[in-house]
């Protein structure tokens, strides 16, 4: 009989993954700070933090619109 497969801990991240979301958070803690100043309340932070997410997955989704669009233009020339 074959040994059972433990299963795979999604909770905690791989070391390559954290590197880069910690990478990610600082940054976001630079714009935030940047954006209020020192005497913010969390919800500031709070508030900013996800306006500036929100700002990153606008133009994340834009560029990927983009790149889709340029494909289907480029295959219909074919």
């Amino acid at each position: 009989m074959p040994p059972k497969k433990r299963p795979v801990d999604r909770s905690k991240p791989s070391p390559p993954a954290s590197k880069v979301v910690g990478e990610v958070t600082a940054l976001l803690q630079r714009e935030v700070a940047a954006r209020l100043g020192p005497d913010s309340t969390f919800e500031q932070r709070r508030d900013v933090g996800a306006r500036v997410m929100a700002e990153v997955l606008a133009v994340l989704t834009d560029e990927a619109r983009a790149e889709f669009d340029a494909r289907v233009r480029t295959k219909g020339r074919s």
